[in-house]
This record gives C-alpha cells, sequence and structure tokens, in this order.
C-alpha cells in the first residue's frame, strides 16, 4: 500500500471516529430522511415545478395551499444546508456512489433498489432522476457540487425567499428582478432534489429499500 493509501485511510479512519463528525453525518441524513417522509420525489418536484411557473407568469401558485409552499421552502432551505455540510464533511459519500458494478446494472434500469424509493403508489418512472447527468446519478455528491458552485448559503437562501414571495404574488419575477437567472436556478434546485432522494435511496433507507425492491 502506498504512502497517500495510507494516510487517506488514517484519515478518514480518523474523522470517523470523532463525534462532532459523526453527529454532522447524523444530521444531514436525517434532514434527508425528514425531507422524503412529507413528500415523495415526485410530489416534492411537482410543487417545486408550480413555484417555478408561477414566479415565471405571475400567475399565483397552484399547489394545494400557500402553507404548502412556505414549509417546501423551508425544509429545502435545510436541504440545501446539508448540501453544503455533505460536502464539506464528505460524509455519506462512500455508500451514495455506485460501484462499477452496480452502474452497469443500473443502466438497464432494472436495479430498482439504487434509485426507487418506498412511497406506495409510485414506481420506477416517478422515481428516475431526470436532471442528473450520467456521472451525477452515479456520485449524487457532483450534482451538490455544482448547486454549491452556482451560489453561497447566503445567496441561495435568499433566492429560495425570493421564488416564496414572486410564487405568492400576483407579480412575475422579471420584472422586479430581470437578473434572476430563472431557468439555472430550477435546474439546480432539481438536481439537489434528486441528487438528495438518490442518498435517501442508497443511504438513509437503504435496507427498507432493498426489502422493497430486491
Amino acid at each position: 500500500m502506498c504512502l497517500l493509501s495510507i494516510f487517506s485511510t488514517v484519515v478518514r479512519l480518523g474523522r470517523t471516529l470523532n463525534p462532532s463528525f459523526m453527529n454532522k453525518a447524523k444530521h444531514g441524513l436525517k434532514v434527508i430522511g425528514d425531507y422524503f417522509s412529507c413528500w415523495s420525489l415526485r410530489q416534492a418536484l411537482t410543487i417545486l415545478k408550480s413555484a417555478i411557473n408561477a414566479t415565471a407568469t405571475g400567475v399565483l401558485y397552484k399547489g394545494r395551499s400557500p402553507g404548502e409552499l412556505v414549509y417546501f421552502i423551508d425544509k429545502t432551505k435545510e436541504l440545501l444546508g446539508v448540501a453544503f455540510e455533505m460536502l464539506k464533511e464528505n460524509s455519506g459519500r462512500e455508500k451514495a456512489v455506485l460501484t462499477k458494478e452496480e452502474m452497469v446494472c443500473c443502466l438497464r434500469l432494472s436495479s430498482y433498489h439504487l434509485y426507487c424509493g418506498w412511497h406506495r403508489h409510485e414506481g420506477p418512472w416517478h422515481f428516475f432522476p431526470r436532471h442528473l447527468s450520467r456521472k451525477e446519478f452515479t456520485d449524487p455528491f457532483h450534482a451538490f457540487c455544482k448547486v454549491t458552485a452556482y451560489q453561497n448559503r447566503k445567496e441561495w437562501f435568499a433566492i429560495l425567499k425570493d421564488l416564496q414571495q414572486y410564487a405568492l404574488s400576483a407579480t412575475a419575477y422579471h420584472s422586479l428582478d430581470p437578473e434572476l437567472n430563472l431557468t439555472r436556478i430550477s435546474q439546480l434546485l432539481h438536481k439537489l432534489i434528486e441528487a438528495a432522494h438518490l442518498i435517501e435511496v442508497r443511504v438513509v433507507s437503504r435496507k427498507r429499500i432493498r426489502e422493497i425492491w430486491s
């Protein structure tokens, strides 16, 4: 074993035994688990799509209630915070990344336990992440990288606040904030949620998912 490999192993072991690191890792996975206890992947993306459409057109949000959107934005802020923290700590990544063997099987879309959730009345069609590249599907942390590279945490929280405000008002965003790149924001928020769902499937609810889909 080369010195670099030994060093990497020692660092990884030291972080694993660090109580602070373990607590942050557990917190991040708990936030992701809680998020998908509130909504299935399809439900979360439907709310996001409705909010984006309302923001773009100036037509009031057409979800079940304004409170639903407010709660969704609050939970998505938590999810964003987790993306920043998990990248910083590199926690949960090993279990979330597909092996070469798993990737070969998953390309046939028949390895449902690698991307399908546990929600009832939902099938593989609803669970497949349509906004992730092959690289991001293999390692969802790459999607987190794109999200966090676009803006810092403070700016992202401000964007979500604006998204909520515009979606619940009758004024289209471009009349007040022409520099807001809604297309890019929509793409990245879809990536965030879909990548988080893959972590939920492969790490948080791994045992439960395998019982359902294997």
